[in-house]
């Protein structure tokens, strides 16, 4: 599997996007891992183009830095005459409704016609820890792809109940559903101590952990924090990178690489860095 770090940054960082990872099986069959809202920059900086962002989208949760480039990813499809197939739209059955009141009030009309989501996407409903293939294109086929396990975990507690956002478990597989490569994690927005019982089966049987990560002195309680994250074991942190952090980590990006490997992680995850197969390429 191959991933393309296309934005890396928190939800108000200037200089790495928002999240965005484009993932890709050894069949060229690709997904995104959320839309972040500077998803057209990220994608140009890292000499991709909408075009590789459009065969299917996965969405972790509602928040803008996350979502807020589906907007853009819905117009440009629809015009776009070389995007033969609407994008498939991967996201929560619980999150679609929102996700359409978020992005209606610019894309519900264009002339002579008003529109619905699914007028912009195959929209795919998922439920928490729904097991689904999209390289496949629905839900329950034989899988040839990517197979993916969608993992519900608490971002926040807003006072009332727990916002979720979810992360995917994934195992590329051949046409025989035989595994290629070491199975990954991607945690999405998460908090640290009420998610790790979740979690900790997911580190331990992961090749690869992308990990969501912030880094001011302060903690929001809405994320993991670097000085949490420390606190695991080493055989789970030298499979980890860490993503979603803030600028204090672009203003001195060696500097926190150099921190991140003497803490025993594999370090943070810049736009533009590519991982394949096990390796930076």
């Amino acid at each position: 599997m191959k991933i393309t770090f296309l934005g890396t940054g928190s939800a108000f960082a200037v200089q790495n996007y928002n999240t965005s990872f484009l993932l890709e099986t050894h069949q060229e069959n690709k997904m995104l891992f959320d839309a972040g809202g500077d998803l057209r920059h990220a994608l140009h900086a890292a000499g991709c183009t909408h075009r590789d962002a459009c065969e299917a989208i996965f969405i972790s949760h509602i928040h803008g830095d996350h979502m807020g480039g589906l907007e853009y990813l819905a117009f440009i499809s629809h015009f776009d005459p070389d995007v033969t197939h609407k994008p498939y739209l991967y996201a929560h059955k619980d999150d679609l409704e929102k996700i359409w009141k978020m992005i209606s009030p610019s894309v519900s009309r264009l002339t002579n016609k008003l529109l619905s989501l699914d007028d912009y996407f195959d929209v795919m409903e998922l439920h928490s820890s729904t097991r689904f293939f999209p390289t496949g294109h629905h839900i329950g086929c034989e899988p040839d792809g990517f197979a993916c396990e969608m993992i519900p975990l608490i971002h926040f507690y807003d006072g009332s109940e727990n916002f979720i956002s979810h992360g995917l478990f994934l195992q590329e597989e051949g046409p025989e559903m035989d595994p290629i490569g070491d199975p990954i994690l991607i945690t999405g927005d998460c908090q640290f101590g009420s998610n790790q019982k979740t979690l900790m089966p997911y580190y331990r049987e992961a090749g690869f952990i992308i990990h969501d990560c912030e880094t001011y002195p302060g903690k929001s309680g809405a994320h993991a924090h670097y000085d949490e994250l420390s606190t695991l074991p080493p055989e789970i942190k030298g499979k980890m990178i860490l993503t979603h952090f803030q600028d204090n980590v672009m203003d001195d990006p060696s500097g926190w690489s150099r921190k991140a490997k003497q803490d025993g992680f594999l370090g943070f995850a810049f736009p533009g860095m590519v991982w394949e197969n096990g390796k930076w390429k």
